[in-house]
């Protein structure tokens, strides 16, 4: 079983394949957090390669 992590994550990627959906959650991301790095992808090879690029962010 996973544990709730209170700390806020600083890097963030909302992925999904609708994409009125995740900008908006992206967008909704960075005005929650406003000191994360949040980024928006939509098609699995973008989200590998900001996975490769960023393996410490919450998906």
């Amino acid at each position: 079983m996973t544990k709730h992590n209170p700390i806020p994550a600083r890097q963030v990627i909302i992925h999904g394949d609708c994409w009125p959906v995740a900008t908006t959650v992206a967008h909704l991301v960075r005005s929650v957090l406003p000191g994360c790095e949040c980024e928006a992808t939509y098609t699995l090879p973008v989200l590998l390669q900001q996975l490769s690029r960023k393996p410490e962010a919450a998906l």
